[in-house]
C-alpha cells in the first residue's frame, strides 16, 4: 500500500493521470490500435465499456493464420486441421463485427485446403474491396494447388484507392494483373510470388504511377514486357525469360535473383540499355545453385551511376573474378557488399593474387557476409584493400543465414563456436593488412 500510495504521489507531482488518455478523442484511439495486432486490439474491448468497441473501426486488418492458430494447437496436425477453420471462424467473425468505413491495410496470411474455404476467401477479399483498401496483402500457402484469383471476380469491384498489392502463392494471370494495372490509377507497389498462372506479363502505360515492381518464383512465365516512366525499383528472380524493359526512365535500383542472375552476369551486354542508368544493383545467384562457369568473364559495360553494388554467391561453384570486373566497371561506387554461401570450406589451398588494371578511386565501405578466413574469400579481400584507394571501413560478418560450415582441418574439431572462431580468425587475418586510416568492424 506504501508503494502504491508513492507511486500515486509521483504521478500527481508529474501532472500524470491514469485515465488520461482516455481523454483522447476516438479517432486517436483508433488509429493507436490500428498499430496492434488483431489479437492486441481486440484484447483492449476489455478495458473498459468505452474501449469495448472501439477496436471494430480499425483501419488496419491483419490475420495470420500461422500466429493465431499454430501458437495455440500444441501440434502441427492439430494446426494444420481443426485449427484451418478455427481461423476462418475467427476472420469471419471480426469482419462481421468490424465497423469501419474504410481500410489503409488489409493482409491475410493462410494455409488453404483446395477449394474448402473458396467461398470465405472471396468474402474477406470482397469485404477489403468493398472498404477501398490501399495496401492489400494475400499469402496462401498451399501444397496442392494456389488460390486462384480471377477476372470475372474482380471486374464486379472498382479499384481505384489500392496504393500497395502484394500477391504470394495467388494464381493469377497476365489478364488480371493488367486489370490492376489499368484500374488502379495509383498503385505505386506491385508484388507477384509463386504464382503457377503468370505465362506473359505486360506491365505498360504512360500514366502508371508504378513505382516498385516485384516478379519472384513465377516458375511458368516466359515473357515479361515492362514500359513504366514512374518505375523506380524492379526485382525478378527465376527462369530465364524474354525481358523487354523500354521506358523507364527512372529506374535506379534493380535486383535479380536465382539462375535470371547468373544470366545477367554472363550476359550482361544484352541489358546495358537499363543498367547504366542503376544506382543500386543486386545480384543473388543462389545458394547451391550450380551454374556451369565461363572461363573468361564478359566485356561489362561501364555502370557510371552505380553508387550500391550487393552480390550473393555459391562460394564452391563461383568464380570471384566477375566481381572483380564489375567493381572496376563501377567507378563511382561507395558501398560494395559480398555474401558468400559454402557448403564446405577448403582451408588447404593456396591463395592466389587477383591483379586490377587500376585503382578504384571512390569505394568507402566493402562488406563481406561469410567470411572463413580461407584462401577464397582472403583474395578478395587483399584485392579490395589494395585497390580500393579511398576505403574507410571494412565490415566482415562471418554468419549468414545458409551458416553451415564444414571444417576440413582434423585440428579444428574441438571448437564448438564456430562463429567465435572464425571471427577470432578474421580478427587474425585480417588486423596486421589493414591499411593505416581504414576501419575494421567485425559483427
Amino acid at each position: 500500500m506504501a508503494k502504491t500510495a508513492v507511486v500515486n504521489k509521483c504521478q500527481e507531482a508529474n501532472g500524470f493521470s491514469e485515465n488520461r488518455i482516455n481523454e483522447l478523442p476516438d479517432e486517436i484511439i483508433v488509429s493507436v490500435l490500428s498499430l496492434l495486432s488483431m489479437r492486441d486490439a481486440a484484447s483492449t474491448a476489455v478495458l473498459c465499456r468505452r474501449w469495448r468497441y472501439l477496436w471494430t473501426y480499425t483501419a488496419r486488418l491483419d490475420f495470420d493464420y500461422f500466429d493465431k492458430v499454430c501458437k495455440v494447437k500444441k501440434s502441427m496436425k492439430d494446426a494444420l486441421g481443426v485449427g484451418k477453420h478455427m481461423f476462418v471462424d475467427w476472420v469471419n467473425k471480426v469482419l462481421k463485427a468490424h465497423q469501419g468505413l474504410s481500410l489503409d491495410e488489409f493482409r491475410v496470411s493462410f494455409c488453404v485446403q483446395d477449394e474448402t474455404f473458396r467461398c470465405d476467401i472471396d468474402s474477406w477479399i470482397a469485404y477489403a474491396l468493398v472498404r477501398r483498401v490501399k495496401r492489400l496483402e494475400l499469402r496462401f500457402y498451399d501444397v496442392q494447388g494456389n488460390y486462384t484469383l480471377t477476372y470475372l471476380f474482380l471486374s464486379n469491384y472498382i479499384l481505384v484507392s489500392l496504393v500497395e498489392l502484394h500477391l504470394c502463392y495467388v494464381d493469377v494471370n497476365g489478364e488480371v494483373l493488367e486489370h490492376f494495372l489499368s484500374n488502379c490509377p495509383f498503385l505505386e507497389v506491385l508484388c507477384v510470388q509463386f504464382s503457377n498462372s503468370l505465362v506473359n506479363l505486360r506491365v505498360s502505360g504512360t500514366s502508371l504511377m508504378l513505382k516498385y515492381l516485384s516478379v519472384r518464383s513465377c516458375f511458368n512465365l516466359k515473357n515479361m514486357e515492362i514500359s513504366a516512366p514512374n518505375l523506380t525499383s524492379f526485382e525478378y528472380g527465376g527462369k530465364c525469360v524474354i525481358m523487354n524493359l523500354k521506358d523507364v526512365p527512372h529506374l535506379v535500383e534493380a535486383s535479380f535473383h536465382s539462375y535470371f542472375a547468373w544470366v545477367v552476369i554472363r550476359t550482361v551486354c544484352q541489358f546495358s540499355s537499363y543498367l547504366s542508368q542503376l544506382e543500386t544493383l543486386k545480384l543473388d545467384i543462389g545458394y547451391k545453385l550450380k551454374c556451369q562457369m565461363i572461363p573468361n568473364p564478359p566485356k561489362y559495360p561501364e555502370l557510371r551511376n552505380l553508387k550500391q553494388l550487393d552480390i550473393t554467391l555459391n562460394a564452391d561453384v563461383s568464380s570471384l573474378s566477375d566481381c572483380t570486373s564489375l567493381l572496376m566497371m563501377a567507378p563511382s561506387l561507395l558501398r560494395l557488399t559480398l555474401e558468400l554461401q559454402w557448403e564446405s570450406v577448403n582451408y588447404y589451398r593456396k591463395m592466389k593474387m587477383l591483379k586490377a588494371k587500376r585503382a578504384h578511386q571512390c569505394l568507402k565501405v566493402f562488406e563481406l557476409v561469410g567470411f572463413r578466413g580461407c584462401a577464397h574469400d582472403l583474395e578478395f579481400v587483399r584485392y579490395v584493400l589494395t585497390t580500393a584507394v579511398s576505403l574507410e571501413k571494412m565490415v566482415i560478418d562471418p554468419v549468414n543465414e545458409h551458416f553451415d560450415i564444414c571444417f576440413c582441418d582434423p585440428e579444428l574439431s574441438w571448437l564448438t563456436d564456430e562463429k567465435f572462431y572464425v571471427t577470432e580468425r578474421a580478427r587474425k587475418l585480417l588486423e596486421p593488412i589493414l591499411p593505416g586510416g581504414v576501419e575494421l568492424v567485425i559483427l
